[in-house]
């Protein structure tokens, strides 16, 4: 299982506002252990969190599942990959301009169209590998899977509103704190659903793990769209517009809206760090593979990536509940130094113990990173367009998982499995660089957000 899409898309996701009012705690107090029972006491989350948990177990098997279910019903491997590559690009083409519908006409109206699209493909692609039909019509069936809408940033969309009515009450969690309970979901059911539908494929049919997958799916979104009172209203949506549009000094909400990606340099800049962060996981995913098994010891590769994805967990956890004095764009910068640096001693990688040494220091900073990030887009991104501008960053970090295991695997296949380790260092280095460069966008980016909404 790809442990950088278990991993990332634990804490790809979107959240709750400092648009709310909060009252102030107690100066000094820097760690705060109420905020997770403020969220658990949120009785009318419950619903939509499993909900979307559902959808997210099938999101994130997609990839994985679908090669399973190819290769043991004997299919090449070549087409199983990239059948699987084209399900992967659909999602990051399409997703996106679904979740921006979402933000348009709300979760109800759309969510039931862009799942019987996937639903759709899904089907057509089990019966023709039930029946053993042609390779080529995969192809179209795992285009329309990629209609298939991003459970995190519903999830977190939903938090949101909940924050900014005031329905959390009069001392609301702190964000990193939603965040880090929306990333332990992710992390449990990335663990669980990937391997439970590899297990399925290998042991009743080839076509056992995706059939498992797609009916968590059709539940999961029967539970989210019947979760009515937690479900961003149109009057809020309608409201969010108006202030957006009187802030950038429009006379009215523009019919048509561009891309969030076009109009928010916010977005495109942080697309960019989860794209170079998934390039990153997507080199070290199949490099620790492929050097485990050239050392002779291919089963090593599961306990570096179980010591990676816990030392992220457990960081995560603990971030969501200490308070911090400095800015989000901060916390994002300084996080994507820190990987960039720490990631670099994957060049000196010779052994099994210097690797766990290496990934189970440079992991702490992986979630933070996530967490600043997405925290920081919900600071800057119109609040009635959430969804779409979470769900491209989810896209970035899956275009980056895509992309780097197709550069790494024709590197080390010329040049040995070590040599993977250096890429994904200057993957790193990339990240952290970037970062640096950006730093000055990202002062004058607040500054205009904040003049915007002193304006207000």
């Amino acid at each position: 299982m790809n442990i950088g899409l278990l991993i990332v898309n634990g804490y790809h996701g979107a959240v709750v506002g400092n648009l709310v009012e909060r009252r102030k705690k107690p100066v000094g107090k820097r760690i705060d252990f109420s905020g997770y029972k403020a969220v658990l006491s949120m009785r009318e989350a419950y619903r939509f969190d499993v909900g979307t948990a559902f959808m997210r177990i099938f999101q994130f098997m997609v990839t994985i599942g679908t090669i399973s279910m190819l290769t043991m019903a004997g299919y090449s491997t070549l087409a199983s990959g990239t059948i699987a590559s084209v399900a992967s690009l659909s999602i990051f083409l399409i997703s996106p301009r679904v979740s921006k519908r979402i933000d348009e006409k709300g979760q109800s109206a759309v969510l039931p169209k862009a799942i019987c699209m996937t639903l759709l493909g899904l089907v057509v692609l089990l019966v023709n590998v039930a029946l053993g039909g042609p390779a080529w019509l995969c192809y179209p069936a795992a285009v329309l899977i990629g209609f298939l809408p991003s459970g995190p940033s519903l999830a977190r969309t939903r938090w949101t509103y909940l924050l900014q009515t005031g329905r959390l009450g009069d001392n609301p969690p702190e964000l990193k704190t939603i965040y880090a309970y929306e990333g332990l979901i992710e992390d449990i059911v990335f663990m669980v659903g990937p391997a439970i539908a590899v297990v399925l494929s290998s042991s009743v049919v080839p076509i056992a793990g995706m059939v498992f997958g797609g009916v968590l799916l059709a539940v999961g979104t029967v539970l989210t769209i019947s979760s009515k009172s937690t479900e961003p209203d149109a009057a809020w949506r309608t409201e969010m517009a108006a202030a957006t549009a009187k802030r950038l000094g429009q006379d009215s909400v523009p019919v048509k809206r561009r891309s969030m990606f076009v109009e928010s340099g916010a977005v495109r800049m942080i697309f960019v760090s989860n794209l170079l962060m998934g390039a990153l996981f997507g080199c070290f995913d199949t490099t620790t593979i492929a050097f485990t098994q050239e050392l002779g010891y291919p089963n090593a590769a599961s306990a570096v990536f179980m010591l990676s994805a816990v030392s992220s967990m457990v960081v995560g956890v603990m971030f969501g509940m200490v308070k911090f004095k400095a800015s989000r764009q901060v916390q994002f910068s300084t996080a994507a130094i820190l990987i960039g640096a720490l990631w670099a001693f994957l060049t000196f990688v010779d052994g099994i113990e210097i690797l766990l040494v290496v990934v189970g220091i440079a992991s702490l900073v992986y979630a933070p990173f996530l967490i600043s990030g997405n925290a920081l887009c919900e600071q800057v991104v119109p609040p009635e367009r959430l969804t779409e501008s979470l769900t491209w960053l989810n896209t970035g970090i899956i275009c980056g998982l895509a992309v780097g295991p197709t550069v790494a695997g024709a590197i080390i296949d010329a040049m040995g499995a070590t040599i993977g380790y250096d890429l994904a260092a200057i993957m790193g280095l990339a990240l952290a660089l970037f970062n640096v460069a950006t730093i000055p966008l990202w002062k004058r980016t607040i500054a205009r957000h904040e003049a915007e909404r002193a304006e207000e």
